[in-house]
């Protein structure tokens, strides 16, 4: 089993564009757009981006294009369902891992070492997000990317054993669910009291609390891929 899962992460990472290359030209182009700006204005109060969104964006396309590539060619290969699974789960930890470390590193290089690359620019070093030493900032930057990298698998796990007529039901039902759920908050006058509850909790505990829906992406992308074809 173990072999197999091994094979099936091997054959992911040798995609080294969508693994490797895309998420650092997403990365660094928009870093340095923002930063050649930041030069040019010069403003005393410092410039802040929400550029970084990005790869947390392209994590959850990940997420999704993996299952669309690889499903079927694994499976043509003899692989176990429960091994390819695996296999991409680990090959996402993995990703996921290096990226977290990446933007905590680069957190503290802008944050703390350059004073925002000596044009008070804030990219990698956000208020709130970026709280805490390295470790707080790392823990924060890896449970928002291992929830949008399961929640990727998830929607392709969806099309994978249902097809495009259950995306678009899943699509509808959760359109749904959003609107009655923004009626209501309105209704009731609740947002206010929602973001301040949020406000409340650190951007840590706010990360962790994603983390059991996370694996619930986890648990049913899981049942869905063992039945896929």
């Amino acid at each position: 089993m173990m072999s197999k899962v091994q094979a099936v992460i091997k054959m992911h990472f040798k995609d080294r564009w969508s693994w490797f290359m895309v998420p650092a030209i997403v990365l660094f182009s928009s870093f340095l757009v923002n930063l050649f700006i930041s030069f040019l204005v010069r403003d005393e109060q410092g410039i802040q981006s929400g550029g970084v969104s990005s790869i947390y964006i392209y994590t959850l396309v990940l997420g999704i294009l993996v299952p669309a590539q690889t499903f079927s060619f694994s499976i043509g290969l003899s692989v176990r369902r429960k091994d390819y699974f695996w296999g991409v789960v680990t090959a996402m930890a993995i990703f996921t891992v290096v990226i977290a470390l990446l933007l905590s590193l680069l957190s503290i290089i802008e944050g703390d070492w350059t004073g925002g690359w000596g044009v008070k620019l804030s990219y990698f070093h956000l208020p709130y997000l970026n709280d805490g030493n390295i470790a707080v900032q790392f823990g924060v930057s890896l449970c928002l990317l291992l929830f949008m990298s399961f929640m990727g698998l998830f929607i392709a796990s969806i099309v994978r054993r249902y097809g495009r007529k259950g995306m678009y039901a899943f699509t509808l039902v959760m359109m749904a669910a959003l609107t009655v759920t923004s009626y209501l908050l309105t209704y009731y006058k609740t947002w206010g009291p929602v973001f301040e509850w949020l406000g409340d909790h650190s951007a840590w505990l706010n990360a962790v609390m994603l983390l059991p829906l996370a694996a619930l992406f986890g648990l049913c992308s899981f049942l869905m891929l063992r039945k896929a074809s």
